[in-house]
């Protein structure tokens, strides 16, 4: 959720639907919007911190940066799977991490265009991707 209305509009609907959720928002309050800026830097960070704790991928996403292999997708793809994987990517993870990044120097998948389309339509182009599902 985006905005702080946004996020009270779904509190909402979830404490109509369960009081026991109307009390705990009542007590903890409204939490903060948590949007990422759109792009391949973020839709790897999540990538990289799937099924991880915290900590663990924020340790991971540093060493990436470190690299500089965060934000640029070609900057990733010349890393050979064993530079990825001394960072602390998971097999799996390289995989997914270079079929993104294939897919935005490629032109196959073009985040512009995802801004302008519709939910439905912008989640059908990013599933089609290992390692990003709903």
């Amino acid at each position: 959720m985006k905005t702080r209305k946004r996020l009270e509009a779904g509190l909402g609907e979830l404490a109509a639907l369960d009081p026991r959720m109307g009390e705990l928002w009542e007590r903890a309050g409204t939490p903060g919007p948590r949007a990422r800026p759109p792009g391949f830097t973020t839709l790897l960070r999540v990538i990289v911190g799937q099924q991880l704790s915290t900590h663990a991928a924020a340790a991971i996403w540093k060493r990436m940066e470190v690299a500089g292999i965060t934000k640029d997708p070609a900057a990733f793809i010349v890393q050979d799977d064993e530079d990825l994987r001394a960072h602390g990517l998971s097999r799996q993870k390289v995989v997914y991490g270079r079929g993104l990044a294939e897919a935005v120097v490629s032109g196959g998948l073009k985040l512009d265009a995802l801004r302008k389309q519709d939910d439905e339509t912008a989640i059908a182009a990013l599933v089609e991707l290992k390692g990003i599902g709903r």
